[in-house]
């Protein structure tokens, strides 16, 4: 019996420094029934002769040159022309163990589930290395995943790019264009829509953390995305009458959290910080009963919420 097919949808803008890296690690795969869809996202340097180039050496790749529109755009562009029975999702300044395909694909298969998630390894530019998600392997229910996606579990809170779904998860499903930390919408909208999903410790996506990376640039338009898409992964679970109001209360106050610790971190103008730690506290205010927040993080936020200048200073002396 043959293998089905797997997309893998690689979204392509100014990396020609790791585009090789990336794609050898992808056509080596031990899992060979491959269709892998470069999305040249209208990049300004080599990457589009370095796409084609690639598609003229493996039959199994494919090439989209499109306008810039962002990772969404490129995404969604992938999305709309992929004829796997599974998709996967690799950034190409990342790349990925050769089992990468095969593990994600066995696991789904003989666990019975819609998505299937690895462990993660973050690469530094120093060389440093650390495992960025630390659990046990375990199959969950897509009500247990929506859960502790919402109360930020690492386990569910990552990227889009270490877990394998099931071609129709993503029928009517596209990520909003436009914003960054698209993935706590799609996040969203897939756990509340599956039946299981099974975690694989196992660490194959080996994801490049840049200093000019989209997660590590200056304030910009962007800095505030993450409440925007919040606020509309909470509209689409209110429409659907999810109704764990607590759970709903602390993923907002968490992405107010997110940009204000981001703001502090990089010592962004006043009027920003004193606009987030208002609203921090608003919604703070609304869980710090929450018996589901453990007592640690409680501690944690109600320092950050109140002082978050002095908070930070404190923090990176202790570390």
């Amino acid at each position: 019996m043959s293998e089905p097919l797997i997309s893998i949808i690689i979204p392509v803008y100014g990396v020609e420094e790791y585009l090789n890296q990336c794609l050898e690690s992808v056509v080596n795969q031990t899992y060979s029934n491959l269709e892998i869809i470069l999305i040249d996202d209208g990049s300004k340097d080599r990457c589009p002769e370095m796409c084609d180039d690639w598609a003229n050496k493996d039959s199994r790749i494919k090439v989209i040159h499109k306008e810039n529109g962002g990772l969404s755009s490129a995404r969604n562009a992938g999305l709309d022309i992929f004829n796997g029975e599974y998709v996967a999702f690799v950034d190409s300044d990342d790349w990925v163990d050769e089992k990468y395909c095969e593990t994600l694909y066995k696991n789904l298969i003989d666990n019975n589930v819609d998505i299937s998630v690895i462990g993660v390894w973050k690469a530094y530019e120093d060389h440093n290395e650390n495992m960025t998600k630390i659990f046990k392997e375990r199959t969950i229910s897509g009500e247990q995943a929506l859960h502790d996606f919402l109360y930020m579990s690492p386990d569910l809170a990552g990227g889009t790019w270490d877990k394998l779904f099931k071609r129709e998860l993503w029928k009517e499903l596209r990520f909003p264009e436009g914003l960054n930390a698209e993935d706590r919408y799609t996040h969203a909208v897939l756990y509340s829509k599956i039946d299981k999903l099974h975690f694989n410790p196992t660490p194959l996506y080996f994801y490049r953390y840049r200093e000019n990376s989209i997660c590590t640039s200056d304030v910009n338009p962007h800095t505030f995305d993450r409440i925007k898409v919040v606020e509309k992964a909470i509209d689409y679970l209110e429409s659907i009458n999810y109704s764990d109001q607590n759970a709903l209360e602390y993923f907002k106050m968490k992405g107010y959290h997110d940009i204000l610790y981001k703001l502090v971190t990089i010592k962004a103008d006043k009027k920003y910080i004193k606009e987030y730690k208002k609203n921090t506290r608003k919604y703070w205010k609304k869980t710090i009963k929450n018996k589901e927040v453990p007592k640690g993080f409680k501690i944690k936020y109600t320092c950050s919420c109140v002082a978050p200048i002095m908070y930070e200073r404190l923090k990176g002396a202790i570390n």
